[in-house]
């Protein structure tokens, strides 16, 4: 037998076996062998693989065929936000709510909101939590705020009443809060039992504003949260 010749011939499977071996190789982490699979971006030999396309959004619903029931959050597209009032900066409102309820809010940032925006978000030190956020056309007129507690947070549906205060001109405040106390137990009932997502509120429209409710688990929130999305909408 020539042993130059054979070794030869084995050369290519010992390199395909050594790679194959690579892929999947093992980790001595905390003392225990493990077998740790290639990342998702890879192929089994190591070669990047791009990630596939994102689905084209839905269109959005034309605001006479909102729905009028409880539902999965996301289930119905609403039509980007536009500006609430022009030259209503929602300042005076954010100011209050951050205060009253302990927030701080961080430095505004350039955001794609589609298109370019600013976009500001700030929480309070706890217990429990509130996060505000808010979203500014170039021009600073106000364009969406969102408002969530976690569930556990004391006084989390006080806060979010608060927030449904709107100010801008000919707004009716304490109607949309008497509306949010009203519908969220409807939307609590609906949300038991669900283990991560979000359900959602049928979308009260009050002059230039569309407001929505969801409650759900999700992590970055620490669980079981709730929230609202008050957004600019057309009024034609």
């Amino acid at each position: 037998m020539n042993l130059v010749r054979t070794a030869r011939r084995a050369a290519p499977a010992v390199v395909l076996l050594a790679l194959l071996a690579g892929c999947s190789r093992p980790s001595h982490e905390d003392g225990k062998d493990r077998i740790v699979s290639p990342r998702p971006s890879e192929s089994p030999l190591g070669f990047e693989v791009p990630p596939p396309p994102s689905p084209p959004l839905p269109p959005a619903v034309d605001p006479s065929h909102w729905p009028t029931g409880f539902r999965r959050a996301e289930a119905v597209r609403y039509p980007d936000a536009v500006v609430i009032r022009a030259e209503y900066t929602g300042e005076k409102y954010l100011k209050r709510l951050a205060a009253t309820w302990g927030v701080t809010m961080e430095a505004r940032t350039e955001v794609d909101f589609p298109g370019k925006a600013w976009h500001q978000t700030g929480h309070n030190a706890g217990p429990g939590t509130f996060w505000i956020s808010a979203d500014w056309a170039p021009s600073g007129s106000l364009l969406t705020v969102y408002c969530t507690a976690s569930s556990a947070a004391p006084k989390a549906l006080d806060f979010l009443a608060d927030c449904a205060r709107f100010d801008y001109p000919d707004s009716t405040p304490e109607a949309t809060a008497r509306w949010l106390r009203d519908t969220w137990p409807g939307l609590h009932a609906a949300a038991e039992g669900l283990d991560r997502g979000a359900m959602e509120s049928p979308a009260l429209r009050s002059g230039p504003v569309a407001i929505l409710l969801y409650e759900g688990n999700a992590e970055p929130y620490g669980g079981a949260y709730r929230k609202v999305h008050l957004f600019g909408i057309d009024q034609e």
